[in-house]
């Protein structure tokens, strides 16, 4: 149901309500940010489904360590100490929002941009395309590595030594 979107029509329709409750987080922290006289409080009302659906992920999660090495997981966690949790101190404890409140407001937008990563199935879909193309690497640079000392060998070999004088400066060459 978070997950895959097209699983049942109440989980499409939760995507979409998300993804625009997710935007209007974006447009209340920008308020926040170029109208100071926004009310800030505001946006934790927003706030509060998306911890709730942290919690819940990761209480269904089959493995508990390996939902602090998602990536999305950790965006959505960012995402939410770093609007949230700033604020209600600065709000319940001092009294006033702080320079630490206002630092993480500013990233507030940015991270709230991230947590759509999420939603966007060809994004999941270039990230493993990224991770399969990173294990093939060795693979190639053992390659070139093979072709680069062959020539090298080869031109060192073909090449008279006052033009070459050793194998290094073939493989430069």
């Amino acid at each position: 149901f978070l997950e895959d979107s097209q699983s049942s029509r109440c989980a499409l329709v939760y995507n979409q309500a998300s993804m625009l409750a997710i935007l209007a987080c974006v447009c209340v922290s920008m308020a926040n940010l170029l109208i100071p006289a926004f009310p800030s409080p505001s946006i934790l009302g927003l706030e509060v489904p998306f911890a709730v659906e942290l919690i819940v992920r990761f209480i269904v999660c089959p493995n508990r360590p390996v939902f602090w090495f998602d990536a999305y997981n950790l965006i959505d966690c960012l995402a939410i100490l770093g609007s949230c949790v700033p604020r209600l101190v600065g709000i319940l404890v001092l009294h006033s929002e702080g320079d630490l409140a206002y630092a993480c407001q500013i990233f507030s937008p940015f991270l709230f941009l991230l947590r759509l990563l999420r939603r966007f199935e060809h994004m999941q879909l270039l990230t493993s395309a990224f991770g399969a193309a990173a294990q093939a690497l060795p693979v190639l640079l053992y390659t070139l590595l093979l072709i680069a000392l062959f020539g090298a060998s080869a031109v060192y070999l073909a090449e008279p030594r006052d033009v070459v004088p050793t194998l290094q400066d073939a493989l430069w060459f």
